[in-house]
Protein backbone atom coordinates (compact mmCIF):
# COMPACT_ATOMS: atom_id res chain seq x y z
CA UNK A 1 0.00 0.00 0.00
CA UNK A 2 1.11 3.61 -0.50
CA UNK A 3 1.87 5.93 2.30
CA UNK A 4 -1.69 7.37 3.81
CA UNK A 5 -2.03 10.64 4.41
CA UNK A 6 -0.51 12.34 1.34
CA UNK A 7 -2.25 13.58 -1.92
CA UNK A 8 -1.79 11.32 -4.59
CA UNK A 9 0.94 11.82 -7.00
CA UNK A 10 2.80 14.25 -4.33
CA UNK A 11 6.02 13.26 -2.85
CA UNK A 12 6.84 15.05 0.67
CA UNK A 13 10.11 17.08 -0.02
CA UNK A 14 13.25 16.97 2.03
CA UNK A 15 15.20 19.02 3.70
CA UNK A 16 18.38 19.98 2.86
CA UNK A 17 17.46 19.55 -1.47
CA UNK A 18 17.17 21.75 -3.58
CA UNK A 19 13.75 22.89 -3.55
CA UNK A 20 14.70 23.12 -0.39
CA UNK A 21 16.74 26.39 -0.58
CA UNK A 22 14.71 28.08 -3.23
CA UNK A 23 12.27 27.61 -1.11
CA UNK A 24 14.25 29.28 1.83
CA UNK A 25 15.94 32.10 -0.50
CA UNK A 26 12.28 33.14 -1.63
CA UNK A 27 11.22 33.69 1.80
CA UNK A 28 14.11 35.46 3.01
CA UNK A 29 13.56 37.98 0.05
CA UNK A 30 9.87 38.15 0.84
CA UNK A 31 10.94 39.33 4.76
CA UNK A 32 13.45 41.43 4.02
CA UNK A 33 10.68 43.35 1.42
CA UNK A 34 8.03 43.24 4.28
CA UNK A 35 10.66 44.92 6.65
CA UNK A 36 12.01 47.76 4.51
CA UNK A 37 8.04 48.51 3.79
CA UNK A 38 7.38 48.83 7.74
CA UNK A 39 10.86 51.27 7.87
CA UNK A 40 9.33 53.52 5.73
CA UNK A 41 5.94 53.30 7.14
CA UNK A 42 7.34 54.34 11.05
CA UNK A 43 9.67 57.13 10.02
CA UNK A 44 9.06 60.70 11.81
CA UNK A 45 9.09 64.39 9.90
CA UNK A 46 10.74 66.92 12.76
CA UNK A 47 9.84 67.23 16.16
CA UNK A 48 9.90 71.33 16.80
CA UNK A 49 8.49 73.87 19.31
CA UNK A 50 9.11 77.58 18.82
CA UNK A 51 10.16 79.27 22.03
CA UNK A 52 10.77 82.92 23.47
CA UNK A 53 13.16 85.55 22.17
CA UNK A 54 15.98 86.13 23.67
CA UNK A 55 18.68 89.25 24.10
CA UNK A 56 16.10 91.82 22.67
CA UNK A 57 17.45 95.51 21.90
CA UNK A 58 16.10 98.05 19.26
CA UNK A 59 16.82 96.50 16.39
CA UNK A 60 17.37 93.05 16.72
CA UNK A 61 16.75 89.67 18.66
CA UNK A 62 17.83 85.59 19.12
CA UNK A 63 14.54 83.41 17.96
CA UNK A 64 14.78 80.74 19.70
CA UNK A 65 13.28 76.81 18.94
CA UNK A 66 13.31 72.94 20.03
CA UNK A 67 13.96 70.55 17.23
CA UNK A 68 14.68 67.11 17.13
CA UNK A 69 15.26 65.34 13.88
CA UNK A 70 13.77 61.88 14.88
CA UNK A 71 16.50 59.92 12.75
CA UNK A 72 16.75 61.41 10.07
CA UNK A 73 18.80 64.28 8.38
CA UNK A 74 16.88 67.55 8.94
CA UNK A 75 17.72 70.77 8.13
CA UNK A 76 15.73 74.43 9.89
CA UNK A 77 15.32 78.16 9.58
CA UNK A 78 13.28 80.65 11.13
CA UNK A 79 10.27 82.63 9.39
CA UNK A 80 9.73 86.22 10.80
CA UNK A 81 7.58 89.70 9.94
CA UNK A 82 5.47 92.27 11.51
CA UNK A 83 2.47 90.10 10.70
CA UNK A 84 1.69 86.18 10.65
CA UNK A 85 2.12 86.41 7.22
CA UNK A 86 6.20 86.57 7.97
CA UNK A 87 7.83 87.88 4.74
CA UNK A 88 11.23 86.93 5.65
CA UNK A 89 12.92 83.74 6.46
CA UNK A 90 16.74 83.26 8.01
CA UNK A 91 19.58 80.88 6.74
CA UNK A 92 19.00 76.97 6.53
CA UNK A 93 20.98 75.14 8.64
CA UNK A 94 21.58 71.47 9.54
CA UNK A 95 20.50 70.07 12.71
CA UNK A 96 21.79 66.99 12.16
CA UNK A 97 19.85 62.76 12.16
CA UNK A 98 20.14 62.04 15.83
CA UNK A 99 16.84 61.10 17.79
CA UNK A 100 17.23 64.13 20.67
CA UNK A 101 15.63 67.16 20.98
CA UNK A 102 17.77 70.20 20.62
CA UNK A 103 17.70 73.58 21.63
CA UNK A 104 18.32 76.00 18.41
CA UNK A 105 19.29 79.80 17.96
CA UNK A 106 19.64 82.28 15.30
CA UNK A 107 20.08 86.21 15.66
CA UNK A 108 18.09 88.57 13.66
CA UNK A 109 18.68 92.20 12.77
CA UNK A 110 17.57 94.94 11.21
CA UNK A 111 14.41 95.20 13.13
CA UNK A 112 12.89 98.73 14.22
CA UNK A 113 12.87 99.56 18.01
CA UNK A 114 9.58 99.83 20.02
CA UNK A 115 8.11 97.31 17.28
CA UNK A 116 6.29 94.04 17.30
CA UNK A 117 7.24 90.77 15.23
CA UNK A 118 5.96 87.48 14.84
CA UNK A 119 8.25 84.55 14.12
CA UNK A 120 8.02 80.50 13.84
CA UNK A 121 10.69 77.27 13.38
CA UNK A 122 10.54 75.37 10.43
CA UNK A 123 12.34 72.15 9.95
CA UNK A 124 12.70 69.65 7.15
CA UNK A 125 13.21 65.81 6.70
CA UNK A 126 13.02 62.86 4.67
CA UNK A 127 9.66 62.48 6.10
CA UNK A 128 8.36 65.87 5.84
CA UNK A 129 8.41 69.34 6.80
CA UNK A 130 6.98 70.53 10.46
CA UNK A 131 6.12 74.12 11.29
CA UNK A 132 5.83 75.79 14.89
CA UNK A 133 3.24 78.05 16.37
CA UNK A 134 3.34 81.46 16.09
CA UNK A 135 5.14 83.53 18.86
CA UNK A 136 5.49 87.12 18.91
CA UNK A 137 7.83 89.97 20.60
CA UNK A 138 8.58 93.40 20.72
CA UNK A 139 12.10 95.43 20.42
CA UNK A 140 13.00 97.58 23.05
CA UNK A 141 13.02 101.25 22.92
CA UNK A 142 13.64 104.90 25.22
CA UNK A 143 10.52 105.20 27.62
CA UNK A 144 7.81 106.93 26.98
CA UNK A 145 5.03 108.77 28.91
CA UNK A 146 2.15 110.97 29.92
CA UNK A 147 1.88 113.86 32.45
CA UNK A 148 -1.42 113.89 33.74
CA UNK A 149 -3.33 116.39 36.83
CA UNK A 150 -1.93 116.11 40.20
CA UNK A 151 -4.04 115.23 43.52
CA UNK A 152 -3.80 118.32 45.80
CA UNK A 153 -4.52 118.38 49.61
CA UNK A 154 -6.70 121.50 50.92
CA UNK A 155 -3.90 122.60 53.34
CA UNK A 156 -2.20 123.58 49.30
CA UNK A 157 1.43 122.63 50.79
CA UNK A 158 1.58 119.30 49.04
CA UNK A 159 0.58 117.65 45.94
CA UNK A 160 0.74 113.83 44.40
CA UNK A 161 2.46 114.40 41.09
CA UNK A 162 1.13 111.48 38.88
CA UNK A 163 2.31 110.44 35.42
CA UNK A 164 2.33 107.32 32.56
CA UNK A 165 5.52 105.45 31.52
CA UNK A 166 5.69 102.66 29.17
CA UNK A 167 9.37 101.50 29.73
CA UNK A 168 9.46 99.50 26.74
CA UNK A 169 11.06 96.41 27.42
CA UNK A 170 14.04 97.84 29.38
CA UNK A 171 14.86 98.65 33.36
CA UNK A 172 13.46 102.67 33.33
CA UNK A 173 13.89 104.95 36.21
CA UNK A 174 11.57 108.18 36.37
CA UNK A 175 11.58 111.63 38.30
CA UNK A 176 9.29 114.81 38.27
CA UNK A 177 10.79 117.89 37.52
CA UNK A 178 9.04 121.20 38.64
CA UNK A 179 9.15 125.08 37.30
CA UNK A 180 10.67 125.76 41.01
CA UNK A 181 13.84 123.56 40.00
CA UNK A 182 12.88 120.97 42.47
CA UNK A 183 13.04 116.70 41.45
CA UNK A 184 10.62 114.61 43.10
CA UNK A 185 11.63 112.29 44.05
CA UNK A 186 15.11 113.20 45.18
CA UNK A 187 16.94 110.32 43.18
CA UNK A 188 15.02 108.73 40.36
CA UNK A 189 12.86 105.35 40.82
CA UNK A 190 11.96 102.37 39.12
CA UNK A 191 9.05 102.21 36.53
CA UNK A 192 9.93 98.87 35.59
CA UNK A 193 10.73 96.91 32.46
CA UNK A 194 7.97 96.33 31.16
CA UNK A 195 5.86 96.91 27.68
CA UNK A 196 2.96 98.60 29.26
CA UNK A 197 1.90 101.83 30.65
CA UNK A 198 2.24 102.02 34.32
CA UNK A 199 1.58 105.00 37.07
CA UNK A 200 4.00 106.67 38.44
CA UNK A 201 3.76 109.16 41.81
CA UNK A 202 5.71 111.12 43.87
CA UNK A 203 4.66 113.54 46.60
CA UNK A 204 5.81 116.97 46.56
CA UNK A 205 5.79 119.12 50.06
CA UNK A 206 6.74 122.86 50.79
CA UNK A 207 3.91 124.54 48.11
CA UNK A 208 2.42 128.28 48.70
CA UNK A 209 -1.28 128.02 49.14
CA UNK A 210 -2.60 129.47 46.30
CA UNK A 211 -0.06 129.49 43.79
CA UNK A 212 0.28 128.02 40.39
CA UNK A 213 3.18 125.55 39.63
CA UNK A 214 3.94 123.44 36.79
CA UNK A 215 6.00 119.97 36.40
CA UNK A 216 6.60 117.14 33.88
CA UNK A 217 7.75 113.66 34.00
CA UNK A 218 11.00 112.84 32.87
CA UNK A 219 12.12 108.42 32.36
CA UNK A 220 15.27 107.36 31.19
CA UNK A 221 16.47 103.76 30.28
CA UNK A 222 19.67 102.22 27.81
CA UNK A 223 17.92 103.43 24.50
CA UNK A 224 17.66 106.78 25.95
CA UNK A 225 15.55 109.88 27.82
CA UNK A 226 11.61 110.72 27.80
CA UNK A 227 10.72 114.38 28.65
CA UNK A 228 7.13 114.39 29.50
CA UNK A 229 4.30 117.32 28.59
CA UNK A 230 3.79 119.91 31.06
CA UNK A 231 0.76 120.29 33.78
CA UNK A 232 0.06 123.46 35.57
CA UNK A 233 -1.98 123.28 38.49
CA UNK A 234 -2.71 125.48 41.44
CA UNK A 235 -1.76 124.24 44.99
CA UNK A 236 -5.41 124.78 46.09
CA UNK A 237 -8.60 126.99 45.11
CA UNK A 238 -7.17 130.19 47.62
CA UNK A 239 -6.79 132.88 45.00
CA UNK A 240 -3.90 133.64 43.22
CA UNK A 241 -1.90 136.71 42.40
CA UNK A 242 0.19 137.72 39.98
CA UNK A 243 1.35 141.57 39.33
CA UNK A 244 1.36 143.44 36.51
CA UNK A 245 4.45 146.45 36.45
CA UNK A 246 3.85 149.32 38.35
CA UNK A 247 2.12 152.45 35.96
CA UNK A 248 2.12 155.81 36.53
CA UNK A 249 4.42 156.55 39.79
CA UNK A 250 5.18 160.41 40.88
CA UNK A 251 6.01 162.06 43.76
CA UNK A 252 3.24 161.29 45.86
CA UNK A 253 0.71 158.73 44.50
CA UNK A 254 1.36 155.10 42.45
CA UNK A 255 -1.07 152.62 40.44
CA UNK A 256 -0.48 149.23 41.05
CA UNK A 257 -2.21 146.07 39.12
CA UNK A 258 -1.96 142.81 39.66
CA UNK A 259 -4.30 139.67 37.89
CA UNK A 260 -6.29 137.68 40.17
CA UNK A 261 -7.32 134.01 39.89
CA UNK A 262 -10.26 133.71 42.19
CA UNK A 263 -11.34 130.16 40.59
CA UNK A 264 -14.66 131.32 40.15
CA UNK A 265 -15.36 131.91 43.43
CA UNK A 266 -16.55 135.58 44.96
CA UNK A 267 -13.70 137.50 46.39
CA UNK A 268 -12.16 140.34 47.66
CA UNK A 269 -9.07 141.76 47.69
CA UNK A 270 -7.36 145.45 48.79
CA UNK A 271 -3.67 146.49 48.41
CA UNK A 272 -1.88 147.35 51.37
CA UNK A 273 1.41 149.44 51.66
CA UNK A 274 3.70 151.49 53.41
CA UNK A 275 7.44 152.26 53.65
CA UNK A 276 8.11 148.72 55.67
CA UNK A 277 7.10 145.49 55.25
CA UNK A 278 4.40 146.18 58.37
CA UNK A 279 2.78 148.10 55.57
CA UNK A 280 0.52 150.38 57.75
CA UNK A 281 -2.36 151.65 54.77
CA UNK A 282 -4.37 150.01 52.52
CA UNK A 283 -6.93 150.84 50.03
CA UNK A 284 -10.84 150.08 50.08
CA UNK A 285 -12.09 146.68 49.72
CA UNK A 286 -13.74 145.45 46.53
CA UNK A 287 -15.43 142.94 45.20
CA UNK A 288 -15.26 140.03 43.02
CA UNK A 289 -18.29 138.70 41.87
CA UNK A 290 -18.17 134.41 41.52
CA UNK A 291 -17.96 132.69 38.02
CA UNK A 292 -14.57 135.29 37.37
CA UNK A 293 -11.69 132.96 36.70
CA UNK A 294 -8.95 135.56 36.42
CA UNK A 295 -9.77 139.49 36.69
CA UNK A 296 -6.89 142.37 35.96
CA UNK A 297 -7.41 144.51 38.97
CA UNK A 298 -5.60 148.03 39.70
CA UNK A 299 -5.45 150.22 42.88
CA UNK A 300 -4.04 153.94 43.28
CA UNK A 301 -2.09 154.60 46.04
CA UNK A 302 -2.21 157.81 47.76
CA UNK A 303 -0.19 160.18 50.13
CA UNK A 304 3.54 158.97 49.40
CA UNK A 305 6.26 160.55 50.27
CA UNK A 306 8.37 161.51 46.77
CA UNK A 307 11.66 159.66 46.60
CA UNK A 308 11.00 157.23 49.06
CA UNK A 309 11.04 153.44 48.68
CA UNK A 310 7.69 151.74 49.43
CA UNK A 311 6.44 148.16 50.21
CA UNK A 312 2.92 146.69 48.45
CA UNK A 313 1.20 143.38 48.49
CA UNK A 314 -2.25 142.97 47.35
CA UNK A 315 -4.25 140.77 49.86
CA UNK A 316 -7.61 138.41 48.00
CA UNK A 317 -10.32 136.17 49.86
CA UNK A 318 -12.26 134.14 48.61
CA UNK A 319 -14.39 131.02 50.75
CA UNK A 320 -11.05 128.47 50.25
CA UNK A 321 -8.71 130.86 52.36
CA UNK A 322 -6.24 134.24 51.99
CA UNK A 323 -3.38 134.50 49.57
CA UNK A 324 -1.02 137.46 50.70
CA UNK A 325 0.63 138.62 47.58
CA UNK A 326 4.57 138.33 47.56
CA UNK A 327 5.79 141.68 48.57
CA UNK A 328 6.79 143.85 45.99
CA UNK A 329 8.46 147.66 46.24
CA UNK A 330 8.44 150.67 43.92
CA UNK A 331 10.22 154.29 44.55
CA UNK A 332 8.38 157.62 43.90
CA UNK A 333 10.32 160.20 42.70
CA UNK A 334 11.70 163.35 43.30
CA UNK A 335 10.26 166.87 42.59
CA UNK A 336 12.40 168.67 39.82
CA UNK A 337 14.14 172.09 40.49
CA UNK A 338 13.41 174.66 37.96
CA UNK A 339 15.92 177.29 36.85
CA UNK A 340 15.76 179.78 34.61
CA UNK A 341 18.48 179.67 31.74
CA UNK A 342 20.16 182.60 33.63
CA UNK A 343 20.81 179.97 36.18
CA UNK A 344 18.36 181.56 38.63
CA UNK A 345 16.88 179.32 40.90
CA UNK A 346 12.85 179.55 41.47
CA UNK A 347 11.56 179.31 44.30
CA UNK A 348 7.88 177.75 44.74
CA UNK A 349 6.21 181.07 44.78
CA UNK A 350 7.69 182.38 41.73
CA UNK A 351 5.59 183.26 39.50
CA UNK A 352 5.84 181.57 36.08
CA UNK A 353 4.01 181.66 32.55
CA UNK A 354 3.12 178.55 30.56
CA UNK A 355 2.58 179.53 26.65
CA UNK A 356 0.78 176.85 24.70
CA UNK A 357 0.61 176.19 21.07
CA UNK A 358 -1.65 173.63 19.35
CA UNK A 359 -3.38 171.19 21.66
CA UNK A 360 -4.89 169.41 18.99
CA UNK A 361 -8.00 166.49 19.15
CA UNK A 362 -7.58 164.71 15.78
CA UNK A 363 -10.91 163.41 13.54
CA UNK A 364 -13.50 166.11 14.47
CA UNK A 365 -12.38 169.10 11.80
CA UNK A 366 -12.95 172.65 12.06
CA UNK A 367 -13.65 173.09 15.48
CA UNK A 368 -11.34 175.18 17.59
CA UNK A 369 -11.10 177.39 20.46
CA UNK A 370 -8.93 179.33 23.25
CA UNK A 371 -8.61 179.35 26.78
CA UNK A 372 -6.66 181.68 29.23
CA UNK A 373 -6.34 181.06 32.68
CA UNK A 374 -4.53 180.28 35.60
CA UNK A 375 -2.42 176.89 36.04
CA UNK A 376 -0.99 175.30 39.79
CA UNK A 377 1.60 173.53 40.11
CA UNK A 378 1.18 171.37 43.54
CA UNK A 379 1.74 173.27 45.90
CA UNK A 380 2.42 176.43 46.02
CA UNK A 381 3.85 178.01 42.74
CA UNK A 382 0.99 179.59 39.90
CA UNK A 383 1.96 179.38 36.46
CA UNK A 384 -0.42 181.28 33.60
CA UNK A 385 -1.27 179.69 30.31
CA UNK A 386 -1.77 182.31 27.97
CA UNK A 387 -3.45 180.17 25.17
CA UNK A 388 -4.39 176.65 25.11
CA UNK A 389 -6.18 175.54 21.69
CA UNK A 390 -8.05 172.56 21.44
CA UNK A 391 -8.32 172.23 17.87
CA UNK A 392 -9.69 168.81 15.70
CA UNK A 393 -8.05 168.33 12.45
CA UNK A 394 -6.99 170.61 9.45
CA UNK A 395 -9.22 169.12 6.47
CA UNK A 396 -11.80 167.72 5.77
CA UNK A 397 -14.65 169.98 7.14
CA UNK A 398 -17.78 168.95 6.82
CA UNK A 399 -19.18 171.78 9.63
CA UNK A 400 -20.18 175.14 8.61
CA UNK A 401 -17.30 177.70 9.28
CA UNK A 402 -19.44 179.61 11.80
CA UNK A 403 -19.79 175.98 14.15
CA UNK A 404 -17.80 176.90 17.09
CA UNK A 405 -16.86 174.37 20.06
CA UNK A 406 -16.63 175.93 24.15
CA UNK A 407 -14.13 174.51 26.19
CA UNK A 408 -13.63 174.48 30.41
CA UNK A 409 -11.58 171.97 31.96
CA UNK A 410 -12.45 170.84 35.55
CA UNK A 411 -10.59 169.00 38.20
CA UNK A 412 -12.42 165.53 40.25
CA UNK A 413 -16.09 166.97 40.28
CA UNK A 414 -15.92 170.65 39.89
CA UNK A 415 -15.99 172.72 36.90
CA UNK A 416 -12.76 174.84 37.20
CA UNK A 417 -10.54 176.96 34.31
CA UNK A 418 -7.34 175.61 35.63
CA UNK A 419 -4.83 172.95 34.32
CA UNK A 420 -2.66 171.61 36.36
CA UNK A 421 1.66 170.15 35.22
CA UNK A 422 3.00 168.01 37.81
CA UNK A 423 6.48 167.77 37.79
CA UNK A 424 8.98 164.58 39.15
CA UNK A 425 12.21 163.80 38.36
CA UNK A 426 14.15 160.29 37.63
CA UNK A 427 17.47 159.98 36.52
CA UNK A 428 18.24 162.28 34.10
CA UNK A 429 14.77 162.99 32.51
CA UNK A 430 12.06 165.69 34.13
CA UNK A 431 8.19 163.75 33.64
CA UNK A 432 5.38 166.05 33.44
CA UNK A 433 1.74 165.01 32.98
CA UNK A 434 -1.43 167.29 33.63
CA UNK A 435 -2.53 166.78 37.36
CA UNK A 436 -5.45 165.90 38.19
CA UNK A 437 -6.85 164.38 35.12
CA UNK A 438 -8.85 166.88 33.57
CA UNK A 439 -11.90 167.50 32.13
CA UNK A 440 -13.38 168.95 28.80
CA UNK A 441 -16.49 169.99 28.26
CA UNK A 442 -17.66 171.02 25.21
CA UNK A 443 -20.57 173.06 23.73
CA UNK A 444 -21.24 172.43 20.22
CA UNK A 445 -22.83 175.24 18.41
CA UNK A 446 -23.94 175.44 14.64
CA UNK A 447 -24.62 178.71 13.72
CA UNK A 448 -26.06 179.84 16.95
CA UNK A 449 -27.83 176.99 17.97
CA UNK A 450 -26.34 174.43 20.50
CA UNK A 451 -26.55 171.53 18.96
CA UNK A 452 -24.62 168.87 21.70
CA UNK A 453 -22.81 168.70 25.12
CA UNK A 454 -19.75 166.65 24.54
CA UNK A 455 -17.91 165.31 27.62
CA UNK A 456 -14.12 163.69 27.82
CA UNK A 457 -11.58 163.39 30.53
CA UNK A 458 -8.08 163.02 30.05
CA UNK A 459 -4.12 163.24 30.90
CA UNK A 460 -1.46 164.42 29.36
CA UNK A 461 1.87 163.50 29.73
CA UNK A 462 5.39 164.13 28.10
CA UNK A 463 9.27 164.01 28.96
CA UNK A 464 11.69 166.78 29.01
CA UNK A 465 16.17 165.95 29.50
CA UNK A 466 17.67 167.49 32.41
CA UNK A 467 19.25 170.84 31.20
CA UNK A 468 17.11 170.98 28.49
CA UNK A 469 14.31 173.84 27.86
CA UNK A 470 11.49 172.85 29.31
CA UNK A 471 9.22 172.80 26.06
CA UNK A 472 8.13 169.26 26.39
CA UNK A 473 5.25 167.64 24.21
CA UNK A 474 2.36 166.08 26.31
CA UNK A 475 0.35 163.73 24.56
CA UNK A 476 -2.41 161.28 25.65
CA UNK A 477 -5.98 160.13 24.57
CA UNK A 478 -9.68 161.32 25.48
CA UNK A 479 -11.67 159.34 27.53
CA UNK A 480 -15.62 159.61 26.06
CA UNK A 481 -18.16 160.43 29.25
CA UNK A 482 -21.23 161.35 27.42
CA UNK A 483 -22.97 163.51 24.48
CA UNK A 484 -24.42 163.03 21.47
CA UNK A 485 -22.28 160.69 19.00
CA UNK A 486 -23.79 162.87 15.89
CA UNK A 487 -21.83 165.76 16.76
CA UNK A 488 -19.15 164.17 19.60
CA UNK A 489 -16.38 162.26 18.75
CA UNK A 490 -16.26 158.90 20.42
CA UNK A 491 -13.38 159.08 22.31
CA UNK A 492 -10.13 157.32 22.40
CA UNK A 493 -8.50 160.38 20.58
CA UNK A 494 -4.84 161.49 20.05
CA UNK A 495 -4.39 164.75 22.47
CA UNK A 496 -1.15 166.70 22.27
CA UNK A 497 0.40 170.00 22.48
CA UNK A 498 4.08 171.38 22.70
CA UNK A 499 3.82 173.34 26.40
CA UNK A 500 7.32 176.18 26.29
CA UNK A 501 7.65 177.06 30.29
CA UNK A 502 8.66 180.38 31.22
CA UNK A 503 9.35 182.11 33.94
CA UNK A 504 9.04 186.41 33.79
CA UNK A 505 9.47 185.57 29.69
CA UNK A 506 12.37 183.31 30.09
CA UNK A 507 12.86 180.22 29.26
CA UNK A 508 13.38 177.51 32.15
CA UNK A 509 15.70 174.40 32.42
CA UNK A 510 15.58 171.62 34.68
CA UNK A 511 18.47 170.70 36.72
Amino acid sequence: MGAKGYVRGESMPRLGGSGSRFFLATLLVALLAIGATASSAFALSPSVATQPASGLTETGANLNALVNPNGLETKMYFEYGPTTSYGTKTSEVSVGSGSTTLEKSQTIGSLTKNSTYHYRVVASNSSGTSFGSDVAFTTVGAPEGLTIGPETFANGEEAILRAFIDPNGQATTYQFEMNTGVKVPASPESAGSGYNAVLVTAKVTGLTPGTEYSYAVTATNASGKFGGNTISFFSNNVPNVSYYPVSGVWRSKATVGALVNTHELATTYYVEYGTTTSYGSKTAAKEIPAGSASVAVSELLSGLKENSEYHYRLVATNSAGTTNGKDQTLTTLASVTLYTTGGTELKKAAALKAFSNSVEIAGRPCSESEFSGELEEQPGARQRVTAIKMQSGATGCTWKPESSLTVKYRAGTQFKETLGLEFAKKGSEVLLRTSPEYHVAADVYLGAGKVAECEYNFTLSGTAKTGETLSPILAGKTEYIKGSLAWCPPGNENVAGIFAITSEGKALQAK
